[in-house]
C-alpha cells in the first residue's frame, strides 16, 4: 500500500479519490466551503502557511486540495488555522476537532465560531475520508526521507502556485 505524507497534494488527491457513496450519505446534511490551514513549520518543509480547500454540497465532494490564501479567503466561509501537530493529533484520532476547536488549538482566520461549530457533528466523517489512505507524517520520517519530502512539497507548491 502506498503511504501518503500529510500534508501533501498527493495525500489530498488520494483522499478525494476514495470519497465514496458512504461518505456522501454520512455528510448529506453538510454544505459548505472550508479551508484548513497548516501554519508554517519550516523544520517540516512547510515554509509558509499551507491551505487546503474543501467544498461539499449536500454530502457531495466538489473540491478538496491545496489552494492559495487569496482563493480560500475569497471562497471559503470558514478558514481554520492550526499547527501541524494539532492537525496531526486530529487525523491520528488522539483528539477530536471539537476538543481542539474549543481549546483554541484551531483558530478561525475567517468565519464565525458558532458557524464553525456546525461542522462538529460531521468532523468524524470528515476526518474519516482524509484518513482512508495509509498516512505518514514528516516528523516521523528519516532525515533523508524528510529532505526528499521537503523538496517535493516545495516543488509542488511552486508548480501549483499555492
Amino acid at each position: 500500500m502506498t503511504t501518503y505524507i500529510y500534508p501533501s497534494p498527493e495525500w489530498a488527491a488520494a483522499s478525494a479519490e476514495r470519497y465514496d457513496q458512504s461518505f456522501e450519505e454520512k455528510l448529506r446534511n453538510l454544505t459548505g466551503k472550508f479551508s484548513f490551514n497548516i501554519l508554517a513549520d519550516p523544520a517540516l518543509g512547510i515554509e509558509s502557511d499551507l491551505y487546503f480547500f474543501l467544498e461539499i454540497e449536500s454530502g457531495k465532494l466538489l473540491n478538496f486540495g491545496p489552494s492559495t490564501k487569496e482563493f480560500v479567503h475569497e471562497h471559503a466561509k470558514f478558514v481554520m488555522n492550526a499547527s501541524f501537530q494539532s492537525w496531526k493529533a486530529i487525523l491520528t484520532k488522539q483528539t477530536s476537532f471539537t476538543k481542539s476547536f474549543l481549546l483554541a488549538k484551531i483558530k478561525l482566520e475567517k468565519g464565525s465560531k458558532v458557524g464553525a461549530m456546525g461542522m462538529a457533528p460531521h468532523s468524524t466523517s470528515l476526518v474519516g475520508f482524509q484518513t482512508q489512505v495509509d498516512l505518514g507524517f514528516p516528523d516521523e520520517l528519516s532525515a533523508d526521507e524528510l529532505a526528499e519530502y521537503k523538496t517535493k512539497l516545495a516543488a509542488a507548491r511552486q508548480e501549483g502556485g499555492y
